[in-house]
């Protein structure tokens, strides 16, 4: 596919699926915008990006703190246009219902449910005013059935797909964008 001309955002993308999904797209003629909490792996891969000639950035977001995604949301809403959202970010606690402490519950849901809700308002509200936009929702086969030993991720992970179900919603009779929400096998 050709997404020259397009600006994409892909969260947690320092490493994994998030870095895998950012060289795709930059690859593939975008200008991407890469988000993370290692400084070090978002400058080496936005520098290993420009080399090959591709447009990439980095900001250093921590989405544990809504100071992280107040600064993406900040980053959205300064780019001249957003064609796609990948709120890719996650982050698994090992730890069962009896076992999870505060600090891991509340992380996981920072992570996982409010940064991908409060990014994809961000982003739509971008999107509905040009009336063209995808915002993809990575999220995993564990918000679909439960497994043992990482009960915080197994619960908020299903809101990356009601979520999508939502803004399917709002979006229905504006037809301003598409929204897609993809599980990735965790």
């Amino acid at each position: 596919m050709d997404f020259a001309n397009q600006t994409v955002i892909v969260t947690g993308a320092t490493s994994g699926i998030g870095a895998a999904t950012a060289r795709a797209f930059a690859d593939a003629g975008a200008s991407v915008v890469i988000t993370g909490r290692n400084a070090e792996a978002g400058a080496e891969a936005a520098d290993a990006a420009r080399a090959r000639g591709s447009d990439m950035r980095f900001v250093r977001a921590d989405l544990a703190t809504s100071d992280g995604v107040d600064r993406i949301i900040a980053t959205i809403e300064a780019l001249d246009r957003l064609d796609v959202l990948v709120n890719n970010a996650g982050t698994l606690h090992r730890a069962g219902a009896l076992e999870t402490t505060d600090a891991q519950w509340l992380e996981t849901m920072q992570v996982n449910l409010n940064a991908v809700f409060f990014l994809g308002q961000a982003a739509a509200r971008r999107m509905t005013a040009r009336r063209s936009g995808v915002i993809v929702n990575l999220s995993s086969d564990l918000g679909l059935v439960a497994a043992a030993g990482t009960v915080s991720y197994c619960v908020s992970r299903p809101a990356s797909f009601s979520s999508a179900a939502q803004w399917r919603w709002t979006w229905l009779n504006s037809a301003s964008a598409s929204w897609r929400c993809v599980p990735a096998t965790s």
